[in-house]
């Protein structure tokens, strides 16, 4: 008999495995018919504790499932919307792409809201305003995904198409692509969003500002500086003063967000500002400072064996840019680095690491023209981004 303790114990749960099921029984079989009794895999004793043994292994894997689904880093799933709740927060839903759509046709022709544009290859699109084409017949309209996921995120001139006929309009492009379509967030950036929130509940802290401004929806990354000195500070911060960096959203959510959560007195500064009305319709004029992203490009020339398998520099491609972060082939938006995170060079060495590539050559720039083999700083108020189109495997 083992002298482990499994199940609940010091030592957290125990689950018990399989084979040590099939032990025990076995062991207590020849307590009870006698040490000759016939325990093989083909007999119908050594059958039957066998197939109840395979079911009781399966409710102790449930039973530890059942355990670990009470710890932020263990559990998944519904599971973990039921913890993260604890301290007020949600999983971020699914979002539909935004864009814009370019009409040409005839001068004055009304386009009304709710017209459907589509790719070839079936994506919808609907606009999101009312426009009407001007003088020399051109007319452009914000458009929205019909449904939300990361299929809405097409490059330009994909979209070229009306969903039904409309006389007088004679073409239909996207001059630039569309973003912005996201799967529901994931298990790993919920709990990452979870460590980063711990404060949400605080009022007036640079920690409490940036975990508010995480919850929305819309934005990808958030970091908030603060001035507690009376002069400027080096990053230009003004006394007494604090500095959200915002990484995509909304500007009036992300407002609303900082006035709800900063303290009394205290200025909140940055390039953009909106005045928004307090609690008894005062106004609060609050600023803030969108990210800028750092476009990098990255080239790796690899070395192969006959191992190497065609196609495989397409996986290699994409792990790079979940790395970095920007747009893949297949539409997905990875989050990737966060502000202020530099792109290390030996972590997209490592990313080359599949079967068949003996070593790899990478090279990183910031403007596609010079190249260096070394980490891209990245100041603490930007953000790197990549894409499929700046990321060269061969």
């Amino acid at each position: 008999m083992s002298s482990i303790e499994y199940g609940l114990s010091l030592r957290g749960f125990i689950r018990k495995p399989y084979t040590i099921i099939i032990s025990e029984k076995e062991e207590r079989a020849r307590d009870l018919f006698g040490e000759d009794i016939e325990l093989s895999e083909r007999s119908p004793l050594g059958l039957y504790i066998r197939t109840t043994s395979w079911e009781q292994s399966k409710l102790w894997d449930k039973m530890e499932s059942v355990y670990y689904s009470a710890f932020i880093d263990d559990a998944e799933g519904k599971q973990l919307d039921a913890l993260v709740k604890y301290i007020g927060l949600f999983r971020k839903p699914a979002l539909r792409a935004l864009g814009k759509v370019l009409f040409t046709g005839r001068a004055g022709r009304n386009i009304s809201i709710g017209t459907r544009v589509m790719t070839q290859s079936g994506t919808i699109f609907s606009t999101t305003e009312d426009i009407t084409l001007n003088d020399s017949g051109f007319g452009e309209a914000a458009i929205e995904a019909a449904e939300a996921g990361r299929t809405g995120n097409v490059t330009a001139g994909r979209i070229d198409r009306l969903f039904n006929p409309l006389e007088g309009i004679m073409g239909i492009s996207n001059p630039e692509r569309t973003s912005g379509g996201t799967i529901t967030e994931t298990d790993e950036e919920l709990r990452d969003r979870y460590y980063r929130s711990l404060s949400r509940k605080g009022k007036a802290t640079r920690a409490a500002i940036e975990a508010v401004i995480l919850e929305l929806p819309t934005v990808k990354d958030a970091k908030v500086l603060e001035n507690t000195s009376m002069l400027y500070d080096e990053n230009g911060i003004p006394p007494k003063s604090v500095a959200p960096f915002v990484f995509d959203g909304n500007p009036l959510e992300i407002a609303s967000a900082i006035l709800e959560t900063k303290s009394a007195g205290i200025q909140s500064f940055g390039e953009e500002t909106i005045s928004l009305n307090d609690s008894r319709g005062f106004p609060q004029i609050i600023g803030y400072t969108r990210a800028k992203s750092i476009n990098v490009w990255i080239d790796v020339l690899l070395s192969k064996n006959p191992n190497f398998r065609p196609g495989d520099e397409v996986q290699i491609r994409s792990k790079i840019i979940a790395y970095v972060g920007g747009l893949d082939t297949d539409g997905t938006e990875h989050r990737g680095l966060g502000l202020g995170q530099n792109v290390a060079h030996r972590r997209i060495v490592a990313e080359t690491g599949v079967n068949g590539v003996t070593d790899a050559i990478v090279k990183i720039s910031t403007d596609g023209e010079n190249w260096v083999q070394a980490n891209i700083a990245i100041p603490v108020m930007q953000i790197a981004v990549t894409d499929y189109d700046k990321v060269v495997v061969r």
